[in-house]
């Protein structure tokens, strides 16, 4: 059991002796690379990078380990300075890996330490877009194993210039594509404002990647994209809405036949009348989740299910029209309001009473002439 916890015990030692000289032993203090976004193949690259030394132990720096530098640039030149308390000479070199070893930055920790990297070149020519590293900073350890977060990393994309034309085409495909599909719903009654503005946006963004330098055009091609994508949903929300505003209107025709055939006509209970009645219920339950589809951005299964709405609505409204064929119009008091329909009674009384009293005087006159 001794022996046991003896062995254990040694182990943390172990692993606590190795930790600090696995973990990187310097920070970041500035990395700038010119120019900024995309690049096109052999256009010039400068990056200049500085970094402070974090002291292990009574050294700035492990004296194992080294610091290595990698770029992809072609003709490419460093020029690096070991500055110790602000003090040193640049060195210059055109390898593409660099490496300083840890004996030229291993100092007492009372005096500080910094690295500082000034690296130019030109980016290189590619097949096809594609990522390069632009700047790379690793700690080694004794073995060359990159230590724990031990990489500083700068990647840019560089950009074939066949790649940039058929992004641009495929573009302006999307484009008139969208042109066609935005002419068809305004023919159709969808309103298309909102989407001919984002449409338009994304006209601008296209003309000016045609000019723009390759370090600019992507970004005004996604953009574009952006804008694309917004007056598609903006358009399908529209298309949406209109054909939940059809299906509506539609249920309320039907609404206006059943209150025709309950109310002015009495026949509520007629089972010709509780069918339409049905096929109304059924078309106002698809509107609803038309209308929940909508709110949620489900915007192509709110126009079926409103479409579905609109059939629905539109069978019950023909067979109200074609029971009014069968059962004909008929007498009914005009919805004009109460005040008037009792008006209306009373002068159908008055008159019906008028013209009894004519018919009993006559009878009565005829009595007395014998």
């Amino acid at each position: 059991m001794k022996m046991r916890l003896a062995a254990i015990l040694s182990f943390i030692m172990m692993v606590c002796l190795i930790l600090p000289v696995s973990a990187v032993n310097y920070d970041v203090d500035l990395i700038e690379v010119t120019p900024t976004g995309d690049l096109s193949p052999g256009e010039r690259v400068t990056v200049r990078c500085l970094i402070t030394l974090t002291s292990v132990g009574d050294e700035t720096f492990p004296s194992a380990h080294s610091l290595e530098a990698y770029t992809d640039l072609d003709n490419l030149s460093w020029d690096y300075t070991i500055l110790v308390n602000d003090v040193g000479l640049p060195i210059s070199d055109g390898k593409r890996y660099l490496r300083i070893i840890g004996w030229n930055l291993a100092y007492p920790t009372s005096s500080e330490v910094q690295v500082e990297y000034l690296l130019e070149g030109d980016a290189p020519s590619v097949t096809a877009t594609a990522t390069k590293t632009i700047f790379r900073l690793r700690q080694l350890d004794s073995n060359d194993v990159l230590v724990s977060s031990g990489e500083t990393l700068v990647e840019r994309e560089v950009i074939n210039p066949a790649d940039i034309q058929a992004n641009i085409e495929n573009t302006e495909k999307k484009l008139d594509a969208l042109r066609k599909t935005l002419d068809e719903r305004y023919a159709a009654g969808v309103p298309t404002e909102a989407a001919e503005e984002q449409y338009d946006l994304a006209e601008t963004q296209l003309v000016k990647a045609k000019t723009a330098s390759y370090s600019q055009v992507q970004s005004y091609l996604t953009a574009a994209e952006n804008y694309l994508n917004e007056a598609e949903e903006l358009l399908d929300e529209a298309w949406a809405q209109t054909e939940i505003d059809q299906a509506q209107a539609r249920i309320d025709d039907v609404d206006d036949e059943i209150t025709y055939w309950t109310v002015n006509r009495s026949m509520s209970s007629d089972s010709r009348v509780v069918a339409i009645r049905t096929q109304l219920d059924n078309a106002q339950t698809l509107l609803t989740l038309a209308k929940d589809k909508q709110s949620s951005k489900e915007y192509n299964q709110a126009r079926i299910q409103a479409q579905n709405a609109e059939d629905k609505a539109h069978v019950a409204y023909n067979a109200s029209l074609a029971l009014r064929d069968e059962v004909g119009e008929g007498f009914a008091l005009p919805a004009i309001g109460g005040l008037f329909n009792y008006v209306l009674i009373g002068g159908v009384i008055v008159v019906v009473a008028i013209i009894g009293i004519i018919f009993y005087r006559r009878h009565t006159r005829w009595d007395e002439l014998g």
